[in-house]
């Protein structure tokens, strides 16, 4: 939750230098729950393209994630 207050992507070396700072500032982590809180949660990024740049001619979609946006808009039914 940390990473996702501050606008970080939740991998890598992000968790590193978090737990590094908190070190550093001897602050307490006695409230955090563990790795419960974010079951089932996944992270996905805000910064999406506008679905009229994916349909564009040579766009560099990928088939697959295009085909997923076309299903989450309601563009394309099962």
């Amino acid at each position: 939750m940390v990473l996702i207050k501050l606008r970080l992507i939740p991998a890598g070396g992000n968790y590193q230098q978090i737990h590094k700072r908190i070190k550093e500032l001897a602050l307490s982590t006695e409230h955090f729950c563990g790795q419960r809180w974010n079951t089932g949660l996944t992270y996905r990024s805000k910064l999406r393209s506008p679905l009229a740049d994916l349909l564009k001619e040579n766009s560099n979609a990928q088939s697959y994630k295009l085909k997923k946006r076309l299903y989450e808009e309601g563009i394309k039914k099962a």
